[in-house]
């Protein structure tokens, strides 16, 4: 469980996820994850979330990819 103890203590919350790719200047995924985003629930690695009506379909792959690539560990992120 070393990486779910990694995750947890850089990411505790949805707000240092977001803080992420404002960091990482993905501009796009930025506005739309503040745009069409809205958090069902989150845990450390794991995001649910119900997509605004005019969300991208790929909203949900292109968010757990981007966040597996810049953390090294693999996220489940669904609708």
């Amino acid at each position: 469980a070393p990486v779910a103890e990694a995750l947890a203590a850089a990411f505790p919350s949805f707000a240092e996820v977001v803080g992420l790719i404002r960091d990482r200047r993905d501009m796009k995924l930025l506005f739309e994850v503040e745009t069409h985003l809205r958090l069902a629930s989150y845990a450390p690695g794991r995001i649910e979330f119900e997509p605004a009506p005019d969300a991208p379909r790929e909203l949900a792959s292109m968010l757990g990819q981007r966040l597996q690539l810049w953390t090294g560990q693999r996220w489940g992120v669904s609708v």
